[in-house]
């Protein structure tokens, strides 16, 4: 009788802290940003979300510096698969593209702010930032809009 009254009362416990118990939100859960040299220009941890607008004045930009991409996806490893980074302007034309393969824990690529910066760019032009993924197992890529920089 003892046991059945503990075991009950351990089931009831369980269950209603499993109710009332937060989501933990751990730092690198899915995790993404863009980078402008070392600059960090949108991320994830700074409550960005995906598809968001920075306005980047096009003179502060040096051409020696890379435009950097990256994101962590919990459980996986980017060992093994390719990512590819690829910049659009506001009329849907691909600008530049570079595929990386050589992933540790997250997957990322960058590219030389002089590749992106050429004649279709303007100012006031916005250029789309898409980070594509595909695991060494699988047929297809995923391609996720991370940002849009806005050329002032």
């Amino acid at each position: 009788m003892k046991a059945i009254f503990s075991i009950t009362l351990l089931i009831t416990v369980v269950l209603i802290s499993s109710w009332t118990t937060s989501k933990s939100k751990l730092p690198n859960v899915s995790t993404w940003a863009i980078f402008i040299g070392k600059k960090e220009i949108l991320a994830s941890w700074n409550k960005n979300e995906m598809g968001d607008t920075v306005t980047i004045e096009k003179s502060k930009l040096s051409l020696t510096d890379e435009l950097l991409a990256q994101r962590f996806l919990c459980g996986y490893s980017g060992r093994g698969g390719t990512t590819t980074l690829t910049i659009k302007n506001s009329n849907n034309e691909q600008l530049a593209e570079v595929k990386n393969s050589d992933n540790k824990m997250m997957y990322s690529a960058s590219l030389p702010i002089w590749k992106i910066m050429n004649s279709k760019v303007k100012t006031n032009d916005v250029l789309s930032v898409y980070l594509s993924i595909k695991m060494e197992s699988e047929e297809t890529e995923y391609p996720v809009l991370l940002g849009n920089l806005k050329l002032k």
